[in-house]
C-alpha cells in the first residue's frame, strides 16, 4: 500500500538505507530537529497519523506554496532527476510522464522519460511523476531517514514528486 502525505510517499518495502546516499554526500546527519515528521503532517499530529491513517487509508494534507522553501525547488528537481537516472542500481527511482488514456476515461498510463524530456512534456500539458526522487538529493534522503526514525518504522521511506504545468 502507498500513503500520500504532502507528495511524500511512504512505502512498506524493506531496503538497505545506506544504499540511498550518493558517495559524495556531505549532509550533516546530526542536524535533525526532531520536529520533521510533525512539520510535514501539520495540522495532523504524528500520533493521529499513525493511529488513524498509517496502513489504513490515504492522507492528503494540503500545504502552503512555500511549504518546502529551502528544501526543494526546480533546480533541485533537475539535479535530482539527473542523479537518479544515473543510479541504475536502485530500481525504486523512476522518471515518468503520466498520460491520460485518450478515450475520455480517467485511466492514466505511465511512460518512462529522460531528464531532457521533462520541459517538453510539461509544455504538452502532461504531469511528471518521479518515484523515489530522494535518491538524487542528499537533503531529501536525510529527511526520509529522519521521518523513518521518528516513526520507528523498519521499512523504507522515500519521497515521490509530481510536477504539473501551471493551471492544470
Amino acid at each position: 500500500p502507498i500513503y500520500n502525505v504532502y507528495d511524500v510517499i511512504i512505502e512498506g518495502e524493506v531496503a538497505e538505507k545506506e544504499r540511498r546516499l550518493s558517495p559524495e554526500s556531505t549532509v550533516d546527519y546530526g542536524s535533525a530537529t526532531g520536529r520533521e515528521l510533525r512539520e510535514l503532517l501539520a495540522p495532523i499530529t504524528p500520533e493521529q497519523f499513525l493511529q488513524e491513517y498509517w496502513l489504513r487509508r490515504p492522507l492528503y494534507v494540503k500545504g502552503a506554496p512555500d511549504k518546502f522553501r529551502g528544501l526543494f525547488d526546480r533546480t533541485t528537481f533537475d539535479r535530482a532527476i539527473r542523479r537518479g537516472c544515473e543510479r541504475t542500481d536502485l530500481p525504486s527511482f523512476q522518471l515518468n510522464v503520466i498520460r491520460p488514456s485518450g478515450d475520455g476515461d480517467t485511466v492514466t498510463h505511465m511512460q518512462r522519460i529522460a531528464p531532457e524530456d521533462v520541459d517538453r512534456k510539461l509544455v504538452e500539458g502532461l504531469t511528471i511523476c518521479v518515484n523515489d526522487i530522494s535518491v538524487g538529493d542528499e537533503r531529501l534522503t536525510f529527511l526520509a531517514r529522519t521521518v523513518r526514525e521518528q516513526m520507528s518504522f523498519l521499512g523504507d521511506v522515500w519521497f515521490n514528486c509530481y510536477m504539473s504545468p501551471h493551471g492544470s
